[in-house]
C-alpha cells in the first residue's frame, strides 16, 4: 500500500482491470452509464430503495450478474440464479 498500489482484489462496479496490468483500472463504458443513471436518480430525489425498484423495473443486471455475463474472468462471485435483475440494498426489501 505504501507504494501506491491497490490493496483490494475487488473491482468497483463501473471499472475493469487492464488485462496486462491488474493494478490499473479503466472505466467500463456500459456499467459506468448505469452508475451515472443511479446518480441522476439520486439527484432527482429518489431514495435508495426507490432507485433499486427503478433499476429492477428497467431490468438492469446486478453488478455480480453483469460481471459474470460480460467479464467472467473478473468474477469472484456468482449471481444468484433468477435474481440477475433484482436490485436490493443490505437490510432493505423492495
Amino acid at each position: 500500500m505504501s507504494d501506491g498500489k491497490r490493496c483490494s482484489g475487488s473491482i468497483p462496479y463501473g471499472y475493469n482491470r487492464l488485462p496486462e496490468d491488474k493494478q490499473t483500472l479503466v472505466v467500463d463504458p456500459v456499467a459506468s452509464q448505469v452508475v451515472k443513471h443511479i446518480f441522476e436518480l439520486a439527484a432527482e430525489g429518489l431514495t435508495p430503495p426507490a432507485i433499486a425498484r427503478q433499476l429492477t423495473e428497467e431490468k438492469v443486471l446486478i453488478p455480480s450478474a453483469y460481471t459474470l455475463q460480460y467479464h467472467p474472468e473478473q468474477c469472484n462471485r456468482k449471481a444468484e440464479k433468477g435474481q440477475a435483475c433484482v436490485m436490493s440494498l443490505p437490510g432493505t426489501t423492495i
